[in-house]
């Protein structure tokens, strides 16, 4: 059996919850709601403008996040021409060097 990781999605129809699951990330099988704070950014972006199919109504819908960038320092001011993963990546190394 493969890893992977799951969002757990509400259909907007019937309300019953619905798992897309993913090879995007670690595949660690973790679990994260659609709206748990700390949803990682490639997540975000693996299901951004996806079309949901619920499997219990067989209704679809489409799942949109709207990101936001909080500048924090003048480095990320020009943040608009980099994609969700650059900025992950960027934190990170910032954190790898302690900053």
């Amino acid at each position: 059996m493969g890893m992977f990781d799951s969002l757990i999605i509400p259909c907007l129809f019937c309300k019953k919850e619905i798992e897309e699951q993913t090879k995007n990330g670690p595949c660690d099988l973790k679990y994260y709601k659609w709206d748990d704070a700390d949803l990682p950014v490639w997540m975000m972006e693996t299901f951004n403008d996806t079309e949901i199919e619920c499997y219990h109504c067989e209704r679809t819908f489409r799942i949109v996040f709207n990101f936001e960038v909080v500048v924090r320092d003048r480095r990320l001011e020009t943040v608009d021409n980099l994609s969700m993963l650059e900025l992950e990546q960027m934190r990170k190394e910032e954190e790898e060097q302690g900053g």
